[in-house]
């Protein structure tokens, strides 16, 4: 088994900072064939999987989490991501985002605390008044919020007039039902 990395989502390193499998004796990684020993993060908030696509690779990423991007033009409203939010309960989002013109001249970051409520048919936002967000002076009319379709959470984005923005997103959330 040659030397293996491990990705967060679509091919980038992955943050957890978990970049190689080495055998338990400390030293190099042996060749193809040769069996290691593999310690995985474990217990609760940490999912483990594998991609049919990707032999002997292992993927590791935070449970109940999104990592999306998009592209907005002028002021567009796109759709982020969209969580699955069917099961009842109390859902509370915190979703940190960014977002940066191509033309180089203006940036936002900012995070975005939402509580939403689902019956298992509908969702429903509850609040998402409690947000941060630091822009260029540039950026006065964009905005994010998550929105519910369905039963679907849904993050949305909307764009400023003159300006391509590249927008990326972390979303993470906790749950609690019957």
């Amino acid at each position: 088994m040659s030397q293996q990395q491990f990705f967060g989502d679509g091919g980038s390193p992955s943050f957890l900072g978990i970049e190689t499998i080495t055998p338990n004796t400390g030293g190099a990684v042996p060749g193809a064939g040769t069996p290691v020993n593999l310690n995985l993060l474990g217990g609760s908030g940490i999912e483990t999987y594998f991609d049919a696509l990707y032999p002997n690779t292992v993927f590791v990423k935070v449970q109940n989490s999104t990592t999306s991007t998009g592209q907005t033009v002028d002021n567009a409203t796109i759709d982020l991501s969209t969580i699955d939010c069917s099961v009842a309960g109390t859902y509370f989002f915190t979703t940190q985002i960014c977002a940066y013109s191509t033309d180089g001249t203006q940036a936002l970051g900012g995070v975005l605390y939402t509580t939403a409520i689902s019956d298992g048919a509908s969702l429903t936002v509850v609040d998402d008044t409690d947000s941060i967000a630091h822009r260029t002076a540039g950026l006065p009319d964009i905005n994010y919020e998550i929105t519910s379709s369905a039963t679907d959470a849904v993050l949305q984005v909307t764009g400023q007039n003159t300006f391509t923005l590249n927008w990326g997103a972390i979303t993470i959330f906790v749950f609690r039902g019957l």
